[in-house]
This record gives structure tokens, sequence and C-alpha cells, in this order.
């Protein structure tokens, strides 16, 4: 946890290969592992696992890949390599799983038909915002282009990165037909990420587009 400068919460990110940083706006600044402020990250250097960044209110990080902003109140971003974000099971796993899913839907009548409680989007509107930062600064674009624009917009759902034998997966609220087919597609455990309905639309339309009329092919 980051004591200083007044933040609370820090906001973890998938360190990319080769990640350099472009410009900062407002104030940036690296912190140690005492959370003590340090200078300001210049153009050029790199963003690593293990570096944390504090961004100040209404400021931004800009990266070769991606930007970080401080919100209304400052926040402080940590980078992580995949291994800190992994999940279990493996993709060894993933025909017993699928045979697991179904049999639940064939057991439990109507299961399909509903969301999954699997994690329920947050009521809080700060808690709402932060997840959509996450997938949005997460959000990996070849990676997820590689899940069928069919499969995601009938699960409601974007892959955002794979961290190592998972598929980390934003979803609005996934049915289990849903989430048996984004297992099927990724071929791998999937690891929900909830967001609101919003942020959904936007990242559908960010990977694949606008969504075709209904006179489209």
């Amino acid at each position: 946890m980051i004591a200083s400068p007044e933040v609370a919460v820090l906001h973890l990110h998938l360190a990319l290969e080769g990640e350099l940083v472009t410009a900062t706006e407002g104030e940036v600044l690296r912190l140690d592992e005492r959370a003590e402020r340090g200078p300001t990250p210049a153009a050029g250097e790199p963003l690593s696992v293990g570096h944390v960044v504090y961004v100040g209110a209404g400021g931004r990080l800009i990266t070769s890949a991606r930007a970080f902003d401080g919100g209304r109140r400052g926040r402080a971003h940590g980078f992580v390599d995949q291994t800190s974000v992994a999940a279990k099971p493996s993709r060894a796993d993933v025909p017993r799983l699928l045979a697991e899913l179904e049999a639940l839907r064939r057991d439990a009548h109507g299961a399909g038909a509903g969301p999954l409680d699997l994690r329920p989007t947050p009521p809080d509107a700060r808690e709402r915002a932060s997840a959509a930062d996450f997938a949005f600064q997460n959000l990996v674009l070849e990676e997820a282009r590689t899940l069928e624009e069919r499969v995601a917009r009938a699960a409601r759902a974007v892959l955002l990165f794979t961290s190592g034998e998972a598929a980390v997966i934003a979803a609005e609220g996934l049915s289990l037909r849903g989430l048996i087919d984004l297992v099927r597609a990724t071929g791998r455990p999937v690891q929900p990420h909830a967001v609101d309905h919003e942020t959904i639309a936007a990242l559908l339309g960010v990977v694949y587009g606008a969504r075709p009329g209904p006179g489209a092919s």
C-alpha cells in the first residue's frame, strides 16, 4: 500500500516489453519501495516490472504504448509481470473445465438464461471507474482481437490480455452459456474482470469497431 503521497490504492498493470516513457503532464513522480517521492520519469526511460509511478490529480504519464492518469485525487501505478496476475487452473485443465460447466448447465434448469454470480459489477461509482481504468489501460488489442467478435458480443465480454495460462476478460455479467463459449473460444481458463454496461460497450467498439446495422452483411 502506498502511504505517501496521499495515495491509498496501488493500481497494478501488466508490464509491457520495451515500454518507454514518452511524456508527462502535471505532477508525475517515481516512488521507491518506501513510497518516498523520487524524480519525474524522463522521456526515453523504461517502465519495467517493479516500478511504481505516482500521477497527481489531473496529471498524465504517457508511454510508447498507453497512458495513465491521476484522476481527481492522484493515483499510484505499479507494473507487474504475468506471473503476478496468473490464474489457476491451467490450459491443460480446459477439457475438464468444459465438461464440468456443460454438466452444470444441463443440471441447473434455466441456468444459462441469467447472469452468473462471478464477480458482480461494483455498486460504488469510484470502484466502477477504477474497474474501467484497469480494463482500458491493460487492453492489448492484438490479443483482444484473437477472440471472435461473434463470441465477444454474444457474451458481452472482451479479452483484455492473457496472463500466464488464463484469459483475463472484462465482462458485464456472464451467463453460464457465455462462460462456456469463452473458455472454448480462447482455449484457456477465464479470469473475469467485472465492469459496467457502458465500459463493455466502449471496449467492444475499440476492439471490433461500431456494430454493423441490421442490413449489413
